[in-house]
């Protein structure tokens, strides 16, 4: 799956104090979003250490999509470009990666990934 390059546009920009923060908490872990009118921006997600690679944080986002189906809001996620593990993560659980070159703090690229299953 290739990037979509959007040059340094940032495709979500609604009012931020319209955004309603939440936490979904599991044992082992925690996945925080903002939920917006029209989507929803994952902004944190954590494993304990010694719970990785066991299927928790995949659980995580699969909630949080499943309760964005529901009602119909894109879920999308903010990380820099150089982040290797979160870009494998992100792409191993289908969502759709669109490049930002220059969008964060002294020139970083970002990359977005978005969820494209909403119905």
């Amino acid at each position: 799956m290739q990037p979509v390059d959007f040059g340094n546009r940032y495709p979500f920009t609604d009012n931020m104090e319209e955004a309603k923060e939440i936490t979904i908490r599991c044992l082992g872990g925690k996945l925080t979003y903002l939920e917006r009118s029209e989507h929803c921006e994952l902004t944190d997600i954590f494993v304990d250490a010694e719970q990785r690679r066991q299927g928790i944080g995949s659980r995580l986002v699969s909630e949080l999509r499943r309760r964005m189906q529901i009602v119909n809001k894109t879920v999308y996620v903010l990380t820099r470009r150089s982040n290797h593990e979160a870009r494998v993560f992100y792409h191993s659980l289908g969502l759709y990666p669109v490049v930002i070159p220059g969008l964060l703090a002294e020139g970083t690229d970002a990359m977005i990934y978005i969820d494209r299953e909403r119905p």
